[in-house]
C-alpha cells in the first residue's frame, strides 16, 4: 500500500474512530518521512490528546506527539510550527517554555504562506508578551534561530524495484 492511501487511511480512521484507532496508520506513513509531514503533525496532534490506560501510557503518547510535532516544525510544516508555539507558550501545557514558544513563534509568523497552510495568525499578544518576558539575550537567540532555520526532514522512504534477490 502506497503512502499516500496509508495516510488516507489514517485520516478515514481518525474520523470515524478517533486518535487511539487512527495511531497506527499515522506511524505508518509518517515514518515514510520527506513529502510526509503532514502525517507528522497530524500524528504529534493526535498523541498529544490521547489518554492511555494508565498515566505513563498517557505520558508516552504525549512524548511521542512531541517527537512528531518537532520532526514537522523542523522540516518546515507550518500547522506544526504554529502548534509548537502555542503548546510551548501555555503555562498550563506540561510542554510549556516561553524561549522554544518564541522561536516557533516568529519562524511561523516569518513564513509567508503560514495562513494558507497553518491554523491562521498567533494571537496579536503572544510575541509581544514572549518578548517582554525574555532576556534580551534569550530573544536574539530565538531571532538567530529564525535567521538560520534550515529544513530537516527525515530520509523519505522509497520502495525498491525486486531485482529477483531475496533478503
Amino acid at each position: 500500500m502506497s503512502g499516500g492511501r496509508v495516510l488516507a487511511r489514517a485520516r478515514a480512521t481518525l474520523k470515524k474512530d478517533g486518535c487511539k484507532a487512527a495511531a497506527p496508520a499515522y506511524r505508518v506513513a509518517a515514518s515514510m518521512g520527506a513529502d510526509f509531514e503532514a502525517a507528522q503533525y497530524e500524528l504529534g496532534d493526535c498523541l498529544i490528546t490521547m489518554s492511555g490506560t494508565t498515566q505513563l501510557e498517557t505520558d508516552l503518547f504525549r512524548q511521542e506527539g512531541m517527537f512528531w510535532l518537532n520532526r514537522a516544525a523542523h522540516a518546515g510544516n507550518a500547522r506544526a510550527q504554529y502548534r509548537l508555539a502555542t503548546l510551548h507558550a501555555s503555562p498550563v501545557s506540561g510542554a510549556h517554555d516561553p524561549l522554544t514558544a518564541l522561536k516557533w513563534s516568529l519562524l511561523y509568523n516569518d513564513k509567508p504562506e503560514a495562513d494558507l497552510y497553518g491554523q491562521g495568525p498567533l494571537p496579536s499578544t503572544m510575541v509581544p508578551g514572549l518578548m517582554q518576558d525574555l532576556s534580551p539575550e534569550a530573544v536574539a537567540e530565538a531571532e538567530a534561530f529564525v535567521s538560520g532555520f534550515e529544513p530537516i526532514t527525515l530520509e523519505k522512504f522509497e520502495t525498491k524495484k525486486s531485482d529477483g534477490a531475496s533478503d
